[in-house]
C-alpha cells in the first residue's frame, strides 16, 4: 500500500472483510537499519552523488513515512529536494491557494517549499520545473554531470485545472473533470519540453539520457469524469488494477547517439529494472548495496545487443506483480493479488476467492477472454512459476479470516484440489443466436422475455433515447414491449409499458430492470425506479413497483396506492438503508406464497441478494432475516425460475469473484428458494466472445463497462423448461453505436 503516517496501516486495510493482511514496511525505505518497519536500502541516488553527480529531487517523493529518514530525500543522497515530502498528493496545485499552506487541518498534505510561489497565479507543475532547471544552472556551467528525479505530484488527484490550457478543452465540450485532467496532461507535456529545450539552450542535448515512465496506469476507478474504468480503453480497468490498464505504462528514452529516434521495442521491462539501467548508462559498477537487485539493466536492449534471432527461448523472463493488500476503491482487477507475465501469457490468481484468470495479451490485449478452464495446463504452469517467486523471495500472504489460515500460493491451492466452479447445464448448453433486440432510436438495457397466450414471444425492456448509458439509466429510462413470432427475434416495438411519473413520488425517474411472470390469468411486470437520479452511481432511493394485467398489451394497473411494493426502509432489517436501495428484481410463486427476490447491499457494505415473501400477490413483502446468497464477492442483475426440482437463481459475475469468469454467470441453486450456497454455484454463462466464433474486437463498439459481457439476464420459460437467455451488452459487437439484446439458445435436448 502507500506509505505517509509512521508505524500506521491505512483503514482499509484494517476494516476488509475477509482478508487479514500481513504486516509490511509501512514506513517506506530507510537508508540506515534499525527501523523494522521500513525497508533497508542503498538509495539510487546516493550511488550517483557518491560518483560524482549533482542530483536534484523535484516535485513528489512519497517515499518515508512522516518522521522517518525517508520522508526527506536530502537524506537519500539528493542534493536539492524541490517540494517533497511525505505526501503522495497535494493539498493545491494552485500557487493562488499556497498549494495547500495555511489550511487548517491540511498541513500533512500542503506542497513544502515553494514560498516564493504562494499567491501567484502559477500551477504546481510549472513551480517545480522552473525551480528544478534553475537548480541546474550551476552545475551546468561547471559542467558537473546531473541526475534530475523530476517526480510530478500531476497527474494525481485532487484533480485541478492548470488555468494554462483548460480553457481550450472546456470549448471542445469537453466533460468538465475530463477537461481539468487534459490540462494537467498537457502541463506535465509542458514541463518535459521545457527540460529538453533547456538543455538545446545549454548546449548539452546530445550529452543527455532523458527516461520517462509513469509509476502506474491512468486513473479510472474514481474522481474522473465519464464511464469509470474505461479510461485506458482497450486496456482494461487502470491504476490499481492488475489488469493492463493498471499496470502498463508509457515509456519513452532519449539516448542521442545510442537510441535511433522514432523507434520502438517490444521488450518487457519493469519498474526494478531502472536501478541497474541508470548505473550501466552512468558507467557505475563494483558498487555495493544493501539490497539484493531484483531488476536486470536494459541497456543492452536500447542498443540493440540483442536480436530476436539470437535470443533463446529462456531469455523470455517472467514478471512478477504482488499485492496482499487493499488499495480502498472496488473495480477490476483491484484488490489482493499475485500474477505473472512471461512472453505472451498472463496468469492472475487473486487472494479473496482464490480465482484464477490467464490471458494470451498478445491476442488480447483488453484481458476480455479469460482462458483458464481452456489452457489448463498453462494455467499450471504459469501458477508454478509465480508460486516458486513466491516462496523464493519468501512473499507474504494475506489470511483468510472465515479459516484463520494463510491464503495458500497458487500451485498449493491447485494441488490441494479445490476446484473452481463446474460449467452449469445452461453454460453447456448456449448458442448464440445474435440480436434479438435493436432499436436505432434508443440504448437498449435489459428485456424480459414471457410466451404469450397468442404464440408469439414478448420482450419487455428498459430503454432511453441517449447514446449513454450512466446516468441515462437512472434519469430517462422507461420499459417498452417488443414482440415476435420467433423467440430469436427480430423483435418490433409495440406500446410503451411505463415511464416515470415526473412528479414527486418514488417512481418519478427511470423504471428499469423489468421482470415480467404469468401468475394465474395475470401479466405480473416488477421494475425498478427512484426519486431522485443524481445520487450516482446506484442512486440508494431504488424502489421496487409492480403493475398488472391480464393481456401482454395491456392495460397495466399499478399494485395498491402508487405500485411500491418494496423499499430498503426498514430499520429491523440486515439491509436498512442500502447504498443501492433494493433493485433487479426477479419473482416466482412458490408453495402457494410469492417469492422477490432483489438485489441489495448488506449494513456490512457486501452487495448480495436478498428475498421478500407475500401470502398475496399484491403484497405486503416481507424481506427474510437474512441474505439468500453466499457470494464472495459482488453479483448483480438476478433471474430466478423453477426447473428439475429445483429453483436456480441467475446472476452476473461481473467481477469473477464467484466462478473466476469475469463478466460472466453464475447459476445459484436452492431446494427450497431461501439459500443459495456458493458450494452448489456453478458458471452460469461465459462472456460472449465465448460463443460467437466471428467476435472481431476491431468491429465492437464500446458503449459501456470494460468488458463483452452479458447484462441483466433473463431466462425464457417455455413448458416449464428455461429455453433462451436474453441479454443487453455494453459492447455492441457488430459494430452498431447502441447498445442491443442478445439471445442464446438453451439446447437442454442436446444434453
Amino acid at each position: 500500500n502507500w506509505t505517509l503516517r509512521k508505524d500506521s496501516i491505512q483503514p482499509m486495510e484494517k476494516n476488509h472483510p475477509t482478508l487479514e493482511f500481513p504486516l509490511w514496511n509501512v514506513n517506506g525505505m530507510s537508508p540506515v537499519g534499525g527501523d523494522p518497519k521500513a525497508v533497508h536500502a542503498t538509495p539510487l541516488p546516493q550511488l550517483l552523488n557518491d560518483a560524482g553527480y549533482y542530483t536534484v529531487h523535484s516535485g513528489k517523493a512519497h517515499l518515508g513515512a512522516i518522521g522517518t529518514p525517508g520522508e526527506n530525500p536530502l537524506n537519500l543522497g539528493f542534493d536539492v529536494n524541490i517540494a517533497g515530502h511525505a505526501a503522495g498528493a497535494p493539498e493545491s496545485y494552485h500557487g493562488t491557494d499556497n498549494f495547500g499552506n495555511g489550511k487548517k487541518g491540511k498541513e500533512i498534505w500542503a506542497v513544502p517549499g515553494l514560498e516564493k510561489y504562494h499567491g501567484k497565479d502559477i500551477h504546481l507543475s510549472e513551480a517545480i520545473t522552473r525551480e528544478a532547471l534553475m537548480s541546474l544552472d550551476s552545475v551546468v556551467s561547471k559542467q558537473q554531470p546531473f541526475f534530475l528525479y523530476m517526480a510530478h505530484y500531476a497527474v494525481h488527484t485532487p484533480i485541478m485545472p492548470d488555468d494554462r490550457y483548460v480553457r481550450k478543452y472546456f470549448e471542445k465540450g469537453m466533460d468538465s473533470t475530463e477537461a481539468k485532467y487534459a490540462s494537467m496532461v498537457e502541463g506535465m507535456d509542458k514541463s518535459l519540453g521545457d527540460i529538453m529545450d533547456y538543455l538545446e539552450e545549454k548546449k548539452i542535448a546530445d550529452n543527455t539520457i532523458i527516461l520517462f515512465m509513469s509509476d502506474n496506469g491512468g486513473l479510472s476507478v474514481h474522481t474522473r469524469g465519464g464511464e469509470p474504468n474505461t479510461h485506458n480503453l482497450p486496456l482494461a480497468s487502470g491504476k490499481g488494477s492488475v489488469y493492463e490498464g493498471g499496470i502498463r505504462e508509457p515509456m519513452l528514452v532519449k539516448w542521442p547517439g545510442t537510441v535511433a529516434p522514432n523507434t520502438t521495442s517490444d521488450e518487457q521491462v519493469i519498474i526494478e529494472d531502472f536501478y541497474p539501467s541508470i548505473l550501466e548508462m552512468a558507467g557505475i559498477e563494483g558498487m555495493e548495496t544493501v539490497q539484493t537487485i531484483d531488476g536486470r539493466s536494459f541497456v543492452p536492449v536500447l542498443k540493440e545487443d540483442i536480436s530476436e534471432e539470437k535470443r533463446k527461448p529462456t531469455d523470455k523472463r517472467p514478471l512478477f506483480w504482488h499485492y496482499p493488500n487493499e488499495w480502498g476503491p472496488d473495480g477490476p482487477g483491484i484488490g489482493a493479488s499475485s500474477a505473472v507475465r512471461k512472453g505472451d501469457w498472463k496468469f492472475i490468481y487473486f487472494h479473496e476467492d482464490r480465482r484464477m484468470e490467464l490471458y494470451n495479451i498478445k491476442l488480447d490485449i483488453g484481458e476480455t477472454k479469460n482462458l483458464a478452464t481452456i489452457e489448463p495446463d498453462k494455467v499450471k504452469e504459469l501458477a508454478s512459476v509465480l508460486t516458486n517467486h513466491l516462496k523464493n523471495v519468501k512473499a507474504q500472504m494475506p489470511m483468510d479470516k472465515s479459516t484463520g489460515e494463510r491464503v495458500p500460493y497458487p500451485t498449493d491451492f491447485i494441488n490441494g484440489n479445490v476446484d473452481s466452479p463446474e460449467l452449469s447445464f445452461i453454460a453447456k448448453n448456449l448458442e448464440f443466436k445474435g440480436v434479438a433486440l435493436e432499436d436505432d432510436e434508443y440504448t437498449i438495457w435489459g428485456c424480459a422475455p414471457i410466451k404469450g397466450e397468442d404464440g408469439k414471444t414478448h420482450l419487455f425492456a428498459a430503454r432511453w433515447p441517449e447514446k449513454n448509458v450512466d446516468p441515462a439509466w437512472r434519469k430517462s429510462s422507461e420499459i417498452a414491449h417488443y414482440v415476435s413470432d420467433n423467440p430469436e427475434g427480430p423483435f418490433t416495438f409495440s406500446d410503451v409499458v411505463i415511464t416515470g411519473t415526473n412528479e414527486n413520488s418514488w417512481d418519478k425517474y427511470a423504471p428499469h430492470n423489468p421482470e415480467i411472470k404469468k401468475i394465474g390469468d395475470k401479466y405480473v411486470l416488477l421494475y425498478i425506479a427512484n426519486s431522485d437520479y443524481q445520487q450516482p452511481p446506484h442512486p440508494s432511493n431504488q424502489s421496487i413497483g409492480m403493475v398488472l394485467s391480464k393481456s401482454p398489451y395491456g392495460p397495466w394497473e399499478k399494485v395498491g396506492k402508487d405500485g411500491m411494493i418494496l423499499d430498503a426502509d426498514n430499520s429491523e432489517k440486515w439491509n436498512f438503508q442500502s447504498k443501492n436501495g433494493v433493485a433487479n428484481p426477479t419473482f416466482l410463486a412458490h408453495n402457494g406464497k410469492f417469492y422477490l427476490y432483489f438485489k441489495t447491499r448488506h449494513k456490512n457494505g457486501k452487495l448480495q441478494y436478498g428475498l421478500a415473501i407475500a401470502d398475496n400477490l399484491e403484497g405486503p413483502y416481507a424481506i427474510t432475516d437474512t441474505p439468500v446468497t453466499s457470494n464472495k464477492g459482488t453479483l448483480e442483475d438476478g433471474t430466478v425460475f423453477k426447473y428439475d426440482g429445483h429453483i436456480y437463481l441467475l446472476t452476473t459475475d461481473n467481477h469473477g469473484d464467484n466462478t473466476g469468469i469475469v463478466g460472466g454467470g453464475t447459476l445459484w441453486k436452492s431446494k427450497d428458494g431461501k439459500n443459495f450456497e456458493i458450494e452448489n454455484a456453478t458458471i452460469g454463462y461465459d462472456r460472449l466472445p465465448l460463443y460467437y466464433s466471428e467476435y472481431d474486437e476491431s468491429k465492437v463498439v464500446k458503449i459501456y463497462g470494460t468488458d463483452p459481457k452479458l447484462e441483466r439476464p433473463k431466462v425464457l420459460m417455455v413448458e416449464g423448461v428455461p429455453t433462451y437467455l436474453y441479454g443487453p451488452g455494453g459492447w455492441n459487437i457488430f459494430g452498431g453505436d447502441r447498445t442491443v439484446a442478445y439471445v442464446l439458445k438453451i439446447n437442454l435436448n442436446d444434453e
